[in-house]
């Protein structure tokens, strides 16, 4: 928790944060800053650079932030659980040129004439393969109810067999298919 240097818990009337990072740490909040209103803001180091100028107000952000912007640090360790980690995504035209230790992301949907077996048939692909789906998740496709957008994350570069193989037999099988990139798998940095 980082606010304006001299700032006191006590002072503080305000909390902002990118709303993950405040549902992040809401039992700390709620122990220590019950009455707090909790502000939405882009991101943590733009809710940090607007809490210095405030003698009310708090942020959640790291380290990095107080430090840019001349924040002093209240609390430490604040939020619910430790290995909580917030994903971004950097969007490019081009991917990330093979590594030999990439990731893959990808959207794929079935036609409307859903039947039984076309996401096991699409997951098959994978597998006969040997390759691993780190994520996968659906997400409803607002054009019909029932209609769902998958959401996969596998292991390997688009570009390199035998995902590259893999991905032009999903993508037979589906009515809609994006690759969505192919990016350096991330290693924890804590």
């Amino acid at each position: 928790l980082l606010a304006r240097a001299g700032t006191k818990p006590s002072d503080v009337k305000v909390i902002s944060s990118m709303p993950q990072a405040l549902a992040q740490c809401r039992g700390f909040i709620e122990r220590c800053f019950p009455k707090a209103v909790l502000e939405a803001a882009l991101s943590t180091a733009a809710a940090v650079e607007e809490t210095v100028d405030r003698e009310d107000a708090a942020a959640i952000g790291n380290r990095r932030a107080a430090e840019l912007y001349g924040a002093e640090v209240l609390a430490e360790g604040i939020q619910d659980r430790s290995s909580n980690v917030t994903r971004f995504v950097v969007l490019a035209r081009e991917d990330h040129p093979p590594t030999g230790d990439d990731k893959t992301s990808l959207a794929f949907a079935f036609a409307v004439e859903d039947r039984s077996g076309l996401l096991v048939s699409a997951l098959e692909e994978f597998s006969k393969r040997g390759i691993n789906l780190s994520k996968i998740e659906s997400r409803p496709s607002k054009e019909r109810l029932g209609v769902y957008i998958f959401l996969a994350d596998s292991d390997g570069h688009r570009t390199e067999q035998p995902l590259a193989e893999c991905l032009e037999r999903v993508r037979q099988k589906c009515s809609f298919f994006r690759v969505l990139g192919s990016y350096p798998r991330c290693r924890e940095q804590r």
